[in-house]
């Protein structure tokens, strides 16, 4: 079950069976897994959830009004189409679409795909909810059903901030939000010093966007690595697990983690990640504000593509300033 974590300040830990989820119109079908929202945390910064696009349907076109969108793919392929501009996606591929940008996501490939989406400010989750059917984990698909059944749809989607076709064809470039979309194998990436190791990847950050409210990676620990113990001492933090196994600490409790499992790290929670399984533990990381992605960048080595793991090597003496720096505090010992 989902479990809060003890003690002040707010952490929690989500596994998938515990996300709020709803059956989907057409034209996604599919499912909309809300896991985190101002309804199970105090924080007003973001929501984050999956969405499961059923084979042969897509995400119909649309744009937002007022909000900043993050897409990572975790399962399958398809395409994206970004202001009529179609980009070919597959598992790793990272985008970003801001307000007033219209695209669409196209599954093709032969199964569910599965993406991890997390959404400036919170808010769109009130209309998944409200086109959506209840549902429970791992029951049979009801029957599908479209659009047109749902009562009052046009004030269920404006109140939800998604904007209306005439706005979005009235949109002038200076309206306009970003729109980036990066394959599996971009962005920054750096070895990582013990005790983590493996790699982590830089995808949104202020070299590849615009915005100055957060960055996105991922992390990949190796069997045995963890995080270093780290508080943020400023802003928030998700990680969203897409491979392996492993446990999370936080406020002095340890809970397991496995693929789909969220972790919510709030200002001022000491947390740590660990590889406890036999394969890595991959993980998506998104942060508000920016930090982390200096950490990552100072402490580690520049990894190429291809390269193999250097020899384990330890920290910088100066990680500490380092830490800093990102809006963290390190400590010595388990949180």
């Amino acid at each position: 079950m989902s479990t809060l974590m003890p003690a002040s300040p707010f952490g929690l830990v989500i596994p998938r069976d515990d996300a709020e989820t709803w059956w989907q119109p057409a034209p996604s079908h599919g499912t909309m897994n809300t896991i985190l929202s101002p309804k199970n945390c105090p924080s007003n910064a973001f929501s984050v959830a999956t969405q499961y696009i059923d084979e042969g349907m897509m995400i119909r076109p649309h744009a937002h009004e007022r909000a900043e969108e993050i897409l990572f793919i975790y399962e399958g392929h398809g395409t994206l189409t970004l202001e009529g501009r179609k980009i070919a996606v597959r598992e790793g591929s990272t985008c970003l679409v801001g307000r007033y940008v219209k695209h669409q996501l196209d599954n093709e490939y032969p199964g569910t795909m599965k993406v991890f989406i997390v959404v400036f400010p919170p808010g769109i989750e009130e209309g998944w909810r409200a086109i959506g059917k209840p549902r429970r984990w791992d029951e049979p698909a009801p029957p599908r059903y479209g659009r047109d059944t749902i009562p009052d749809l046009p004030r269920i989607l404006d109140d939800a901030g998604f904007a209306h076709p005439d706005r979005i064809a009235a949109a002038q470039p200076a309206d306009k939000g970003v729109g980036v979309c990066l394959g599996p194998d971009d962005g920054p990436s750096f070895w990582q010093p013990q005790p983590a190791g493996g790699h982590a990847t830089v995808k949104l950050w202020h070299g590849s966007m615009p915005s100055n409210m957060f960055a996105m990676g991922t992390q990949t620990l190796p069997p045995g690595g963890r995080l270093a113990p780290r508080t943020f001492e400023v802003g928030e933090i998700v990680y969203f697990v897409v491979g392996g196994t492993g446990t999370v600490t936080m406020n002095g409790a340890t809970r397991p983690v496995a693929r789909e499992t969220l972790v919510y790290a709030g200002r001022g929670a000491p947390h740590t990640l660990a590889n406890d399984g036999a394969e890595d533990l991959t993980f998506a990381w998104v942060v508000t504000p920016p930090g982390l992605e200096v950490l990552l960048r100072g402490t580690g080595r520049e990894r190429q593509l291809g390269d193999e793991s250097p020899a384990p090597f330890g920290e910088r003496t100066d990680a500490g300033r380092l830490y800093g720096r990102a809006g963290l505090r390190r400590h010595e010992s388990q949180p």
